[in-house]
């Protein structure tokens, strides 16, 4: 979701920037700066007003899953089994009732992924008139770099391809000082327009690299959305919800509590002292078989 939202905002930043071209000519104007800086701030507003949108209808769709709504039952969407549990070292006497995977895990779930819904918001920067103009001063500065590489390696091509012909212009002739002296200076020439071809590159991954729609100093709608009160609101009556599952299945395990002297009694002490006259060779009584299996 967090790469969706960063594609879908990274598109729209990007027409602003090209927007900004057309009115960056008549920033000298007040008008044209106001009408600029109204531009930027519809655009934000329409962000903030999406974002916070989609979060709510999802929170909805989350609560009615959970504790349903006046037209609907809730959703069995989580499935936990009631269990005996024996713990490591534990004796049988001390099993308890619970359940797998246990409450407290279903409802962190539930709380994360409500969270997350907000927290995706991070990726998206604040449309603001400086950031817009930063975006356009890192394209461009992109694009500057990549020239460089161009230009960088078309050197390197060239003096490349002069001491080629001036090896080829001694291996053909008698080798004059002269020659191989400039052969030798061909061959330096190559080698560092070689190394300057792959600097200019590691330049232009470095400004690609730090480029982006925002920055160190560039706000997210996380901030805002994090403070709005009305999803606040939401977040707090879906856990709720999920609380009070919680305590009706906890009434439930409670209620198989009085059957825990089926579980807890030592069963094998149990066979022992109550039926130890039954084990084969005893001289007590013997025990009744159906007909059929005797």
């Amino acid at each position: 979701m967090k790469e969706s939202l960063a594609a879908q905002h990274a598109v729209v930043m990007y027409l602003m920037a090209d927007l900004w071209t057309d009115f960056k000519d008549g920033t000298i104007s007040g008008e044209v700066r106001r009408e600029w800086k109204k531009m930027c701030t519809d655009a934000d507003e329409m962000i903030a007003k999406g974002l916070k949108l989609s979060i709510k209808t999802s929170l909805k769709a989350l609560s009615a899953i959970v504790a349903g709504t006046k037209d609907s039952a809730p959703v069995p969407v989580f499935r936990t089994n009631a269990l005996v549990e024996v713990g490591p070292g534990m004796l049988i006497r001390e099993a308890t009732t619970g359940c797998n995977p246990p409450m407290p895990t279903i409802t962190q779930t539930v709380q994360s992924t409500a969270q997350n819904m907000i927290i995706a918001a991070k990726v998206v920067y604040r449309v603001k008139e400086s950031s817009v103009s930063a975006l356009l001063e890192q394209r461009q500065a992109v694009v500057a770099a990549e020239a460089a590489v161009v230009e960088a390696k078309h050197l390197a091509a060239l003096a490349s391809k002069k001491h080629l012909m001036r090896r080829k212009a001694n291996a053909r002739g008698s080798t004059s000082s002269a020659g191989v002296a400039a052969e030798e200076k061909a061959k330096v020439e190559a080698e560092a327009a070689e190394v300057k071809a792959k600097e200019s590159e590691a330049a232009a991954e470095q400004v690609k690299s730090e480029s982006g729609i925002g920055g160190p100093k560039q706000t997210t709608f996380y901030e805002v959305l994090f403070d709005d009160s009305e999803l606040r609101t939401m977040t707090s009556k879906l856990m709720k919800a999920v609380n009070a599952t919680a305590n009706e299945l906890r009434n439930t395990l409670m209620y198989w509590d009085k059957y825990k002297a089926l579980w807890q009694v030592d069963k094998q002490d149990f066979i022992t002292t109550n039926y130890a006259d039954f084990a084969p060779g005893a001289s007590g009584p013997k025990l009744l078989l159906p007909y059929g299996c005797r």
